[in-house]
Order: C-alpha cells, then structure tokens, then sequence
C-alpha cells in the first residue's frame, strides 16, 4: 500500500515538473513603413499541461537566396494549455534599400526550455 501511494506521489511531483509545449499556430508579418523593421505577430499554444519559460524566436530570410536578414527573439511565459499572441520586432540587416517583404521567408520558432 506505501509503495502505492509513493509511486502516485512521484507521479504527480513529476508532472507538476512538467513544462509547456509550445506550438506556434500560426503567424503574420508587417513592415514598418520605412522597410527597415518587420513585426511578427505569432499565436503560441501550449498543448500540454505544464508551463514555464518559453523562447520564441523570429528569422526572416530573402527567398531568392536563402540569406538570413533579420533574427530577434523574445521569451514568454506560458501556463497549461494557454493561447497567447506575440509580437515581435525583427530590424533587417540589409543594403542602403530596403526589402519587399513579400521576397522574406519568416519561420517562428518556439522552444522550451529556453537556452
């Protein structure tokens, strides 16, 4: 019977230890009027039960090329089975003229726990 009840014990205090796990749902890219910043609004979703410290990073690449021109992260904190927004705001490391978003690939990354 006690080694029933520690085990139930354990079980619980492991899953209470439990962090999120973060999925982006889905996410959006406006340029800045000068087309030297890009926000990227995402939708997080935590599809487990834990929750914690999640990093959400943003990479934005020219299609043509693959060339990375902009990266930036944020961390966020995420309960069990929340839904949050993101915005985050990614500067462009490019020439004297700026880009045409629609030649960027955006990929969102989160990612717990957070390095």
């Amino acid at each position: 019977m006690r080694a029933a009840a520690w085990a139930l014990a354990a079980g619980l205090a492991l899953a209470a230890c439990r962090g999120p796990e973060p999925q982006v749902v889905r996410h959006d890219v406006q340029t800045s009027a000068d087309g030297r910043t890009v926000r990227v609004a995402a939708l997080l979703e935590n599809r487990g039960g834990g929750s914690g410290q999640v990093a959400v990073t943003a990479t934005l690449s020219e299609r043509a090329s693959g060339l990375v021109v902009g990266r930036a992260e944020r961390e966020v904190e995420l309960a069990p089975h929340e839904r949050q927004a993101v915005a985050i705001d990614v500067p462009l490391a490019h020439g004297p003229a700026p880009l045409d978003p629609a030649q960027l690939e955006v990929h969102v990354d989160a990612q717990y726990p957070v390095e």
